[in-house]
């Protein structure tokens, strides 16, 4: 007899816990993507899916779970482990499926992997209980590759004593879009074997219609001496992501003007030089002055 009563007791329990507890507690919910990766180009825009459905409570009713649908609440996505959301408040379709793209208020995502989190978020009369995805969707992006060039195009017709060289951009980028990708060029010449930098050049580059190469010259160049110029290109930040960015190597040129254009070339004297010199020629006009003194006062004696 005690023993019917005990196990009477546990059925009670295990019955209240099992019935009257759904009918209180958050209804489980369960949200997964529809896909595990998606690969895209830098810059191209992307879609994902999500399907959010209840979990069936214990000892449900014969029939099937209601639809998770727009009045239940939206969802948040959080990109690469980061504390606030990349996206949020998408809302849930009546089917209950969810729709991911790129937010048009943001940068496309950079080259590389990234992992994007969903989390559930239940509107303040829903009955479901919040919920995030379990495995990460892995969004891959693919880089353009970008090569940077700077080549010497020597000393111009008309001027020997000044060298060309010209930038160019080229690559994937670069066929895709027809047009080389906004940013900066800084170019520097340097002088001698000891590389003293002479000139700094900045040029910032527009997204053009077409790849033109620039040109740049330098000028008032010293004869017999070797120049070498050196370039990095940076890309604009909005794009740099999305670029994988090849940079020039060095350029070097040899100057060998003409006897005109030698003696037109600008004089480099250093200072103690200049200043050695003034002193020697002050004393020798000094010697001069003092030498025709004493020819003269030795003249007029003979002649007295």
């Amino acid at each position: 007899m005690g023993r019917l009563v005990a196990g009477a007791l546990v059925l009670g329990a295990l019955l209240a816990t099992g019935v009257a507890s759904p009918a209180s507690a958050a209804v489980g919910t369960d949200v997964a993507w529809q896909q595990q990766e998606v690969a895209v180009d830098y810059g191209e825009r992307w879609h994902a899916q999500l399907r959010i459905d209840r979990e069936p409570p214990q000892l449900h009713e014969s029939g099937p779970l209601p639809t998770v649908g727009r009045d239940d609440g939206t969802i948040d996505v959080y990109l690469d482990g980061g504390e606030e959301p990349w996206a949020s408040g998408i809302p849930i379709a009546e089917d209950g499926a969810a729709y991911v793209s790129t937010p048009r208020d943001r940068d496309p995502l950079p080259a590389g992997e990234h992992a994007l989190r969903a989390v559930l978020v239940p509107s303040e009369d829903s009955d479901l209980d919040g919920a995030s995805t379990v495995e990460p969707l892995r969004i891959t992006v693919a880089s353009f590759p970008v090569t940077a060039s700077l080549t010497s195009l020597g000393a111009p017709e008309q001027d020997s004593l000044a060298w060309d060289v010209r930038l160019e951009l080229s690559g994937a980028w670069v066929e895709r879009n027809g047009a080389v990708p906004a940013g900066t060029w800084k170019v520097r010449l340097l002088e001698g074997p000891q590389e003293r930098v002479v000139e700094t050049r900045v040029l910032d580059i527009e997204r053009s219609a077409a790849a033109e190469a620039e040109t740049v010259r330098f000028e008032r160049l010293r004869d017999a001496v070797t120049y070498t110029a050196e370039a990095v290109f940076e890309p604009r930040d909005d794009i740099a992501g999305g670029l994988e960015l090849e940079q020039p190597d060095r350029a070097s040129h040899e100057v060998s003007g003409s006897l005109g254009a030698i003696l037109e070339a600008p004089l480099t004297i250093p200072v103690p030089i200049v200043i050695g010199g003034g002193a020697v020629l002050l004393m020798l006009l000094l010697a001069i002055v003092a030498i025709a003194g004493l020819l003269l006062r030795l003249r007029v004696r003979t002649e007295s």
